[in-house]
């Protein structure tokens, strides 16, 4: 997946959905650079689950299972059979120039797609 963010002289801020996987909330943010969506998330590489059929498009950290410490944070998303540890943002995506675009879905949306879970249980 490409990220495309417009080449102008003032930031184009963009609306996503963050999963705080430690503080177990979910929350609207806004970003203009892939820095600040690798900051958000918590990550230097990430990964993206995609659920087409909603348009929403979740950057997660490609490395968050090899971080795993008694502070970290995991939640799972309906659909997907892997527990994700540390944070998740959730944008959109334009098909057909393949920018990155506000989230097409609200707060309440994500949360019905979202279960947090504490990494220590499931260490087992």
């Amino acid at each position: 997946m490409v990220f495309a963010l417009s080449l102008e002289t003032k930031p184009t801020f963009m609306k996503g959905i963050l999963i705080d996987a430690v503080n177990q909330e979910i929350k609207e943010v806004t970003f203009s650079t892939p820095d600040e969506m690798r900051n958000l998330i918590g990550c230097e590489l990430f990964e993206v689950i995609t659920y087409k059929n909603m348009g929403v498009h979740i950057f997660v950290d490609e490395e968050g299972m090899l971080k795993i410490n008694k502070d970290s944070g995991a939640f799972m998303v309906s659909g997907w059979h892997h527990l994700i540890v540390g944070n998740g943002l959730c944008v959109g995506l334009n098909e057909e120039t393949g920018q990155t675009i506000d989230c097409p879905v609200g707060v309440e949306e994500i949360e019905n797609l979202v279960e947090f879970y504490d990494v220590t249980e499931r260490m087992v």
